[in-house]
């Protein structure tokens, strides 16, 4: 494309040569400033100029496709697996946890139920599996074998090392950290007396793991919109958050006359016997 104005001159080159896409632009000013009678062409120019400026890349998804492009790479893919598993069997664990409930400070005036200041820390028991389910969501596509295995060039050189092993580990965390989040979350609406330490725990692994992961895209250079001085602002606004609603949860006297009841005991008990063949 080529425009040709009396205050410019715009001209475009687009060229594709063995799967290279060559894009070369030129503009010239010719005048520094533009005449009324002209105005009306020269926006006109502009316009038309802007819109050539831009260049888009599709591809059209069909059944000729490549099936490489489909392809799945088994590392992250058994990591994730292996994550979840491991997650259910801990959060089994975690869930048939049993903790001797702590004294009651005495006085008539003791808060109980799932009200006040404890809205918050349930909210967040509720929305942390689903926040969960979508970064797995979002993670699946690192399973693709393109996408895995174009990491290491869109990463920063000085990443490249690294930035796999960090990605699968924070795959790995985000993966057993789901299970034990459920865990946690019928541990909290049961009132058991496990769900604060439980609760305390998870906070403390969630921030570890959503600091390991946004450190990754940050200092790989995966993501460009998250410098380096805000991340380490959010993080520390996380931590204090975190070290807050901990405190909360092992000081209130809320959470102490809410979280009472203890876990039930087996009713049922298969016991062995031995028989005796005359």
């Amino acid at each position: 494309m080529s425009v040709d104005n009396p205050a410019f001159r715009y001209s475009s080159d687009v060229r594709l040569n063995k799967r290279q896409l060559r894009l070369r632009y030129s503009y010239v000013a010719l005048r520094d400033h533009v005449a009324l009678e002209d105005l009306d062409k020269y926006l006109a120019d502009r316009a038309d100029m802007e819109k050539d400026l831009g260049y888009r890349l599709t591809k059209k998804l069909n059944a000729a496709s490549d099936p490489g492009d489909y392809a799945i790479a088994p590392l992250p893919l058994f990591v994730l697996l292996a994550a979840l598993a491991g997650g259910a069997f801990l959060a089994l664990r975690i869930y048939r946890l049993d903790v001797r409930s702590r004294a009651v400070p005495a006085g008539n005036a003791n808060p109980q139920g799932i009200r006040g200041w404890l809205v918050l820390p349930a909210l967040q028991v509720v929305l942390l599996p689903f926040a969960l389910i979508w970064l797995l969501g979002v993670s699946c596509l690192y399973v693709r074998s393109s996408v895995w295995g174009g990491i290491v060039q869109l990463a920063a050189p000085e990443a490249s090392v690294w930035v796999r092993w960090a990605l699968l580990a924070g795959f790995g965390a985000m993966g057993a950290l789901l299970p034990i989040a459920i865990a946690s979350a019928l541990l909290f609406f049961r009132k058991r007396t496990a769900a604060p330490v439980v609760f305390v725990a998870v906070m403390f692994a969630t921030l570890v793991f959503s600091t390991l992961l946004e450190g990754v895209f940050t200092y790989a250079g995966l993501d460009d919109s998250a410098p380096r001085r805000t991340f380490w602002a959010e993080t520390a606004r996380d931590t204090l958050a975190c070290a807050v609603w901990c405190a909360y949860m092992i000081r209130s006297r809320r959470v102490r006359a809410t979280f009472v009841t203890r876990r039930p005991p087996r009713i049922f008990r298969f016991v062995p016997t031995r028989r005796t063949l005359i």
